[in-house]
């Protein structure tokens, strides 16, 4: 994916509202971003110690520029791309970190059953990269709870992953199905041991 020809569209143009809410104390130790650095494919977490320099800004523009879509992201010498390109959620990355809970929200897995097509390819991929890390996240004893579509929100959504025709639909679906699967008694429990703690 890194490797597609650059998109056209400047993803920086759409975030231009973050460097208003830019402070000069970036990074915060609890804000890591991940992107993919076009030259080598090799994952980035900007934020996380031994990172390159980032403004914010340019972190999370690269860390949303979908390759063949959006124009890679300069920071530095290098460009970057989607960290979507190394993992959909890159949730391992937060091993080792003495974590209780973790919360993993991953709009591009969910069951997408045994349907042809590109779309559901996608999604069965990004499952099973998601059971790993969170396999990953359960062996170093941090209890996850996943955030995915379901087969009526995936309808909502579409084959179009740019498409903002039906973006109020998609976003009152999710918020639905999010507020469902939060009051589930596995994942209230989870939630409720976590803030109380």
């Amino acid at each position: 994916m890194a490797l597609l020809p650059a998109g056209e569209h400047d993803i920086l143009e759409r975030l231009a509202a973050l460097r208003e809410l830019e402070r000069p104390d970036w990074p915060e130790p609890d804000l890591w971003v991940c992107a993919v650095r076009r030259r080598d494919g090799r994952r980035i977490v900007f934020g996380r110690p031994g990172a390159p320099e980032a403004p914010i800004h340019l972190a999370v523009g690269a860390s949303c520029a979908v390759p063949g879509y959006f124009a890679p992201v300069q920071i530095g010498e290098r460009s970057y791309v989607d960290g979507g390109v190394h993992s959909p959620t890159n949730a391992a990355v937060l091993r080792g970190h003495g974590l209780d809970l973790v919360i993993v929200i991953s709009p591009m897995s969910g069951p997408a059953g045994w349907r042809p097509g590109f779309y559901n390819a996608a999604r069965r991929h990004s499952a099973r990269v998601l059971a790993r890390e969170v396999n990953a996240l359960e062996a170093d004893g941090i209890r996850t709870v996943v955030f995915e579509p379901g087969a009526e929100a995936q309808e909502v959504m579409g084959d179009d992953m740019m498409s903002r025709d039906r973006l109020n639909e998609i976003i009152q679906q999710s918020f639905f199905a999010a507020g469902a699967h939060a009051a589930t008694p596995a994942v209230s429990d989870l939630l409720r041991r976590a803030t109380d703690g």
